[in-house]
C-alpha cells in the first residue's frame, strides 16, 4: 500500500513539474539587416518548443 502511494505521489509531483515548464513569453522584433526596415508577416519559429508566430506590421512578435 505504502509503495502504491510513494508511485502516485510521485507521478503526480513529475506531472505538475513538466507542465509548470510551459510558462514564459518571448517577444522581438525582426529586422532587415541592411537598414533596420521592420519586416511584417515574417514567420518566427522555436523548432524544440513547437511553437510558431508572424511578425505584425511593425516586425514585433509574441
Amino acid at each position: 500500500m505504502n509503495r502504491i502511494f510513494i508511485f502516485f505521489a510521485t507521478l503526480l509531483l513529475a506531472s505538475i513539474t513538466c507542465f509548470g515548464q510551459n510558462t514564459g513569453k518571448i517577444t522581438g522584433k525582426v529586422t532587415f539587416g541592411g537598414d533596420n526596415s521592420v519586416l511584417h508577416q515574417v514567420s518566427v519559429q522555436i523548432v524544440e518548443l513547437r511553437r510558431s508566430t508572424v511578425t505584425d506590421e511593425d516586425g514585433v512578435y509574441i
